[in-house]
This record gives structure tokens, C-alpha cells and sequence, in this order.
């Protein structure tokens, strides 16, 4: 009796650390089909094996994945579930279903790594509960209701300064929120189109030294702003669509050399910019759509740098070259 009773001991003690070495397989596979139910979309790891071995997939006749790290909702109902995920790497909140509820779902995680919040309910209060996320690098933030006060919340609680890649766009922030990012000497993407932003909060980011893309599309600056611009000579990407930009604000740009993306439509520059950009031996890309550039000078441009894809276009009923 003695002997069966430890055979029955010992496979109950099996069972169990069977389920115990499962269980982060099974609660993965249940958030994955909980967020799916709702919309929303997960991604895993496609180099790493599946969180249990096909065998024991094959004899539940499950499949299971490798680890999550990616996943998008578009609602509060399944921001729970975010606990059960503990290795995602992006996590992507969309939709005027999302609010400061999931918001409490990330409390005292470290990550994830990217995080991006668009067009949703969420608030500044919200935010406080990233204050934990030591392993958060990039955000994207896009709302009317993203303001100076997120980024106000954001520097309380200490994760503006980590971040390497920050994107706000089509959003309510000023020269006031771009003042407290002058310490945010770490971030090396910055995105800024269509924010309510000026030459004067310009000055607050002339620091970024290790800047290598800046997007300020859709903006009200101006040539005045230019010179707070002059420095970034690492920069390989910089778009200023649709700004006040002229000849006199462009010449402050003529040591951005590294430049291998450069968009200015819609600004008033002509043929006299281009003669600085034909110096830009490094530069792949070009867009003067809508701008005071000739054809003539465009053409010269090519003739200087037969390597850059020059786009040139008046209006839509315009064939481009």
C-alpha cells in the first residue's frame, strides 16, 4: 500500500509540475484568443520555439505559440490580458474604446520597449501608471487630446528623459511642451507634423545632437527657426513639408550633409536651395513638390546627384517627372 501510495504521490507531483511548467502557455493562448474575440491583433516572436514543445501541442491537439510581442486593441475589454503577456515588445492602443481603464493594466510593468497611443480617451492621468516602464524607449502619440499636459505628465514621472524615439502628431502640443523636452538629450527620432508648434520652441531641442530624423511637417515655422536646426549634422532624414520655409531659412541647412531623405514640399524655396542640395553627396531622396523649384533646376540637381530620386510636382492635374 505504502509503494502505491508513493507512485500515486509522485505522478500528482508530475501532474502538477506539468501544469506549472504549462501554465504561461496556457494563459498566452487564452489573452491571444481573448483580444482577437475583440478586434485586436497579437504578433510573436518568430525566432524562438513555442512556449511548450510541439509534442505536447500535438497530444492536446493545441497549437501553441512563441512568445507575444506584439499586441493592438482597439477597446478596454481585454486590456486585463496585458498581464498574462509579459514579453511585448510593442504595444499598440487605437480607438475612442481605449481609455485610462487599460491604462491601469500596465502599472509596474518595465516594458514594453514601443508604445503607441492613438486617437483614444486616454488622459494625462493615465500616463502616470507607465511611471514603472524603466525598458519603454519609443512613443507615438496621436489625438487632439494629446497635449502639453501629457508631456507634462511624462517628465513628472521621469520617462521623457529615457526615450530614444518620440513621434506626437496631429496633436494640441506647443512651444511650452517642446520646452520640456529640452532635457530629452537621448532621443534620435523626433516627429512633431501638425503640432501647434513655433520657431520659438525650436530652441528647446537644438541640443539633440545625436538626432538622425526629424519630421516638423504641417507646422508654423518659419526661416527664423532654421539656425536651431543648423546643428543637427547627423540627421539622414528631415521632412519640413508645408512649412514657411524660403532660400534665406535654407541656407542655415547647408552643413546637414549626411542627409539621405529630405522632403520640402509645399514650402517657397526655388532653384537657389538646390544649389546647396547638390552638395549633398549622401542624399537618396528628395521631394520639392509644390515649391518654387524649376524644372531646369531639378534637372541640373540630377545631373549633380544621379543617384537621388528627385519628385517634382505643381498641382494634382500636373504629370510629375
Amino acid at each position: 500500500m505504502a509503494i502505491l501510495i508513493g507512485i500515486a504521490l509522485i505522478l500528482f507531483c508530475g501532474v502538477v509540475a506539468v501544469a506549472v511548467w504549462l501554465q504561461p502557455a496556457f494563459r498566452q493562448r487564452s489573452a491571444k484568443l481573448i483580444i482577437e474575440a475583440d478586434g485586436g491583433q497579437v504578433g510573436c516572436n518568430s525566432t524562438t520555439a513555442p512556449l511548450a514543445p510541439e509534442w505536447v501541442g500535438s497530444l492536446l491537439g493545441i497549437d501553441f505559440d512563441s512568445e507575444i510581442t506584439y499586441v493592438r486593441i482597439e477597446s478596454d475589454a481585454p486590456a486585463e490580458v496585458i498581464r498574462d503577456l509579459p514579453g511585448i515588445q510593442l504595444l499598440w492602443l487605437e480607438g475612442s474604446l481605449v481609455t485610462d481603464a487599460t491604462m491601469r493594466y500596465l502599472e509596474g510593468r518595465s516594458g514594453p520597449a514601443q508604445l503607441y497611443i492613438i486617437d483614444t480617451n486616454i488622459t494625462a492621468v493615465g500616463l502616470s501608471n507607465l511611471e514603472k516602464m524603466s525598458d519603454l524607449r519609443g512613443m507615438s502619440l496621436k489625438g487632439k487630446n494629446v497635449s502639453d499636459e501629457w508631456l507634462e505628465q511624462l517628465s513628472q514621472i521621469g520617462i521623457i528623459r529615457q526615450l530614444e524615439f518620440l513621434l506626437m502628431n496631429n496633436c494640441g502640443v506647443t512651444d511650452h511642451g517642446l520646452k520640456l523636452l529640452e532635457n530629452s538629450t537621448h532621443i534620435e527620432n523626433l516627429g512633431l507634423p501638425d503640432a501647434k508648434i513655433t520657431d520659438v520652441g525650436l530652441k528647446y531641442i537644438k541640443n539633440f545632437s545625436g538626432l538622425y530624423s526629424l519630421n516638423l511637417d504641417n507646422t508654423n515655422i518659419s526661416d527664423a527657426g532654421m539656425e536651431n536646426l543648423s546643428g543637427f549634422t547627423k540627421l539622414k532624414i528631415l521632412s519640413l513639408n508645408n512649412t514657411k520655409l524660403t532660400d534665406v531659412g535654407f541656407k542655415q541647412l547647408r552643413k546637414l550633409t549626411h542627409l539621405g531623405y529630405l522632403s520640402l514640399a509645399g514650402t517657397s524655396i526655388t532653384d537657389a536651395s538646390l544649389e546647396i542640395i547638390a552638395g549633398f553627396h549622401n542624399l537618396e531622396t528628395l521631394d520639392v513638390s509644390n515649391t518654387q523649384v524649376s524644372p531646369m533646376g531639378v534637372s541640373r540637381l540630377r545631373n549633380a546627384l544621379p543617384n537621388c530620386s528627385v519628385t517634382l510636382w505643381y498641382d494634382a492635374s500636373t504629370d510629375g517627372e
